[in-house]
This record gives structure tokens, sequence and C-alpha cells, in this order.
């Protein structure tokens, strides 16, 4: 295969205050989950998400049942058996992708690059070529957590890769990073709470600013 596309919804949704999946809210006439697996599927790609929940069968899509879900970077770590393929490309299952973002994403062919916007991570891709060093890279994140109190984000991964170990911000190494891709420039962001959907219906749905539906 040229590429694997995972998307991971394994998380536990902490700050999530309503009783459905924040993956399965609707955007547009779209659920979440549902609209990131038709973006890829329209580029050519068939991903597999990586939950441990048995609601997203009805995606008739690979599911990964990741057996350490500590982190976002362990659950990520477990599923390296699948990546064989010439590009492994990583999307959060909580993120709206626009258009001209899932393309960039998946166009992307760089050894390996973090894309996001000044505050959040939303994918990560590596090579084939790099997959030893992307083991090691996220075993070295888990032990930086375990050693700083950190949640497992993939901004951890960041600061392992890119071998920037202050505490704090990263926005200037992003800034100076050649492993960072900015997504700056439309509407692409993560859903965290029930505040952030809201604000994504007035912002972006009710605006008719939806670009590929």
């Amino acid at each position: 295969m040229e590429t694997t596309i995972l998307i991971l919804c394994a998380g536990k949704q902490h700050r999530w205050e309503n009783d459905t999946l924040k993956q399965f809210m609707p955007v547009g006439k779209e659920l979440i989950i549902q609209r990131i697996v038709r973006q890829v599927r329209e580029r050519g790609h068939n991903p597999t998400i990586v939950t441990h929940k048995e609601n997203y069968l009805v995606f008739d899509t690979p599911l990964v049942n990741p057996p350490d879900r500590r982190w976002k970077i362990s659950s990520l770590l477990t599923t390296q058996r699948l990546w064989e393929s010439k590009n492994t490309k990583v999307l959060l299952g909580d993120v709206i992708y626009s258009k001209n973002s899932m393309d960039r994403i998946i166009a992307d062919q760089s050894d390996v690059m973090f894309f996001g916007n000044y505050a959040e991570i939303f994918a990560v891709n590596w090579t084939q070529y790099m997959k030893k060093t992307a083991i090691e890279k996220l075993e070295e994140c888990i032990k930086w957590c375990e050693n700083h109190g950190d949640k497992g984000t993939l901004h951890s991964l960041f600061r392992c890769w890119g071998g920037y170990k202050r505490e704090g911000s990263i926005e200037k190494e992003k800034d100076t990073s050649p492993i960072w891709t900015f997504l700056t420039c439309d509407y692409t962001r993560d859903i965290d709470c029930y505040q952030d959907w809201q604000r994504l219906q007035s912002e972006v749905v009710e605006s008719n600013k939806l670009d590929d539906t």
C-alpha cells in the first residue's frame, strides 16, 4: 500500500459534556467522523479507525482496538504493525478538516510532518523510511510524559521529534521547525468541548462556510 491513514478516536473525552460521542455530533449533514472518513475516501484511501468503541462499526471501515489507552501516543504505538506503507498519516477524529487542509495532509510526502495551527496539532505524517524513528520517538514521548506530568498529546511527540525539551509554549519552535505545516487559513479546528461544537455551528455551518459537503 502507498498510504496508511489512521483516525484516532480512542480518547476518554474528559472535557466533553454531552452524552453523545463527540465524533458522532453533526456538522452540516454529516457526523464529524463520517465527514473525515468521506474526505479520506474521496482522495483514494480507506482509513482505519483506532478506537475501543463498537459504535464505529457502522462506517464499514477497519477498526483497531488499542489495548493501552493511557494516552493518544500509547494508543498510536499499538498500531505500528500497520505502518508498512510508503506513508503513514494520523488524523484526529474530533477535527473538522477543510478541503484545503485535508488536501495538504493527504498530499504531503515529507519524511515527517506535523500539521496544525498556533495552538493545536491536527495530524502527523511519516514515511516508511522513518518508521523505526517514529517508534523510538513515541517511546521517548511516553517517557517524557511520565517524567513531566504531560497528558500524552501530539504536542509531546512534537517536542521529542524536534528535540524541543523546554517546558511551556512551543510556539516559537513551530515557527522555525522544518517539520511543521500551518493550517491557519481556514476553519479547520478540533472539538474538545460542547462549546467548541456550538461555535462551529454558528461560525462555520450556519454561515455556509463548509467547503466540501
